[in-house]
């Protein structure tokens, strides 16, 4: 019922179900590399699959793991998984090493984060539901196209160097985007934020250096926008309902704020509804 080979590589395992006891591994294929994963059903166990450094991952489902549902290392490709169901603390629906992919993947019903993930790793079309944190991000990863809805803190967290475009966050318990330092977060959609803290933002930049342009923010606790480090752009936003259109402190560069009835053309303001 489980499969335990940590250390090898060049692994296969195709079409069936695992189903280890709660202190196993439904996987374990740990400090390998090149594996190649499909079509599998992991049921429980502390890790539904570890599959090393540079694996693929893909059309599998993970139910109920205590630590993690998939784990990958560096390089590696998880792709068309479905996660959920684990109430456990201290367990990521999918977590991965530097330079992976993680792509049309759903995690859902997962205690801590939906999807941690390592370095400059691409994160393209993911769906996280009533998760801990939605997406969480190290240095230089690359967010396009997915969406975290019901979370109980923040839908995305970026620490550094991300890039955040085309995504959507809705009714996170906390800040719908959480930014640290020269990330970029562009062309997103942030609905009702704060369902846990009424102090949240649909996006706030913590840090320096991030450009935050063209996001489409609606809710109606304090802040549709608040930027509390340097050397930040605010440029080109839409806020709707909001008491407040941005909190801000001196030190960046904001473009125009304007509300109904001003000029609508404009270069680079930012509209409050």
């Amino acid at each position: 019922s489980t499969i335990h080979a940590p250390g090898f590589s060049n692994i296969t395992i195709k079409n069936g179900t695992v189903a280890p006891h709660r202190n196993g591994h439904g996987i374990d294929l740990s400090g390998g590399t090149w594996h190649v994963i499909e079509n599998i059903h992991a049921i429980y166990g502390l890790c539904g699959i570890d599959a090393g450094a540079y694996a693929t991952v893909r059309n599998c489902r993970v139910t109920r793991s205590l630590q993690a549902g998939i784990r990958v290392d560096e390089g590696s490709v998880v792709e068309a998984c479905i996660v959920y169901d684990s109430p456990y603390s201290g367990s990521d629906g999918i977590q991965t090493g530097a330079s992976s992919v993680v792509r049309n993947s759903t995690v859902s019903a997962w205690a801590d984060n939906g999807i941690l993930a390592g370095p400059d790793t691409r994160l393209v079309d993911c769906t996280l539901r009533s998760v801990g944190v939605g997406i969480n991000v190290n240095d230089g990863a690359t967010i396009t196209g997915c969406s975290a809805r019901g979370t109980d803190t923040y839908g995305i967290y970026a620490l550094n160097g991300a890039h955040i475009e085309g995504c959507r966050v809705v009714d996170a318990g906390g800040h719908g985007i959480l930014a640290g330092h020269q990330n970029r977060v562009v062309n997103n959609t942030v609905k009702n934020p704060g369902q846990n803290d009424a102090e949240s933002a649909a996006v706030f930049v913590f840090g320096e250096g991030n450009t935050v342009k063209d996001n489409t923010c609606s809710g109606t606790n304090t802040y549709g926008i608040r930027i509390t480090g340097t050397g930040n752009v605010l440029v080109s936003n839409h806020v709707t309902k909001f008491p407040a259109i941005m909190s801000g402190v001196q030190g960046n560069h904001y473009g125009a704020f304007l509300r109904p009835g001003d000029a609508t053309d404009v270069p680079n303001a930012n509209y409050r509804d």
